[in-house]
Formats: C-alpha cells, structure tokens, sequence
C-alpha cells in the first residue's frame, strides 16, 4: 500500500464520524451494530474500522488515499441511514 499524506481535515473527519458512529451504536459492537441498522455491507463496515484505526495509530503508515476516500463514504452513507446528519 502506498503511504501517502492526508489532510487534518480528512482525517479529523474520519476520526469523527467514527466517533459518532460508535457512541450512537453503544454498548453493541459498533460494526455489528452498524450492519444491522444501516443496511451497509459487513466487509465496508470493518474496512471503515480498519481505515480508522490506522489513522489513529499510523505507526505503521497512513492508509492509502483512496481507502481513505472508501472509508470516509461509508461513514458518510452510516451516518444519513441512522439520521445522524452531519
């Protein structure tokens, strides 16, 4: 995977939307939660978790900018399915 530099913005907003994501499906696993109330597909629901959690702790390297841009879909499509507007 190419390692590339991402914008704070387009990080800030994926570390975000996670976030809300997470306190809104609480105490279920947020990703079994999120499949089963968004309609969205199990293997977008874990990349997104994947994505974020490399973005939060890049020791290894940032993800690619177009799984960046994967990820950041899916939150935004999660986040309208629960009325969670941004």
């Amino acid at each position: 995977m190419t390692l590339t530099f991402h914008s704070p913005q387009g990080l800030h907003e994926l570390l975000y939307a996670w976030g809300v994501l997470q306190r809104h499906a609480r105490p279920e696993r947020c990703v079994t939660y999120l499949v089963r109330h968004t309609g969205l597909a199990l293997r977008d629901l874990e990349h997104l978790r994947l994505v974020r959690n490399r973005c939060a702790h890049p020791e290894d390297g940032w993800p690619a900018q177009t799984e960046m841009d994967r990820a950041l879909s899916t939150a935004h499509r999660a986040r309208r399915r629960l009325g969670l507007h941004e």
